[in-house]
């Protein structure tokens, strides 16, 4: 961290420097996805939670396509108007919304 601040005047030094600091802390599980993901499953695995974390889950797919349909679908048909295609959205998933234009 230390590194960091004497770099502050090198913006390439600087970052190749951050993420070095950051590839060792994926490395040895101190990165911070490690500690949400731990805190996340410990809330959601008290008993209270459990019920709210299954309906949660089982409603993730809705949201993500209601999202999508409210957000991204406009833009896309609005993008496929002007340049004279048909936008055609088709459903979405976590990592990825399928449509063809």
């Amino acid at each position: 961290e230390e590194c960091v601040a004497i770099s502050s005047r090198y913006p390439i030094v600087r970052e190749t420097i951050i993420q070095y600091i950051n590839h060792l802390k994926q490395l040895t599980h101190q990165d911070m996805s490690i500690k949400n993901q731990t805190e996340i499953t410990e809330v959601l695995s008290k008993i209270e939670n459990l019920r709210a974390a299954k309906v949660i889950s089982q409603n993730y797919s809705a949201t993500y396509n209601y999202l999508s349909e409210k957000y991204f679908n406009p833009k896309m048909e609005e993008f496929a108007s002007q340049k004279g295609f048909e936008y055609h959205f088709e459903y979405s998933e976590e990592s990825y919304i399928k449509f063809h234009i």
